[in-house]
């Protein structure tokens, strides 16, 4: 399934909305995205610098919402952290 840059930013916001762990926490930004083959590369902002411990957990949180998307939404993605 082809898919747009805007329509993936959007499926991404979605699940992210979806559970209230993520939503305070980072947010997807179209800067920087980019699609090799039928996998995406998008960048998340976190909202602020966490400590070590707190960046491990998050790292879980995006591959818990990356086996979502891929599972559910048949969108391949990969999160990149990003500090604003």
């Amino acid at each position: 399934m082809e898919r747009s840059m805007e329509s993936v930013i959007r499926e991404v916001k979605d699940a992210i909305r979806a559970d209230d762990r993520f939503a305070t926490t980072f947010e997807p930004v179209q800067e920087g995205m980019r699609q090799d083959g039928d996998f995406w590369f998008v960048p998340v902002r976190l909202q602020k610098f966490e400590p070590a411990e707190r960046r491990m957990q998050l790292y879980v949180q995006f591959a818990k919402l990356e086996s979502y998307l891929q599972a559910e939404k048949q969108l391949k993605v990969m999160l990149l952290p990003i500090v604003a």
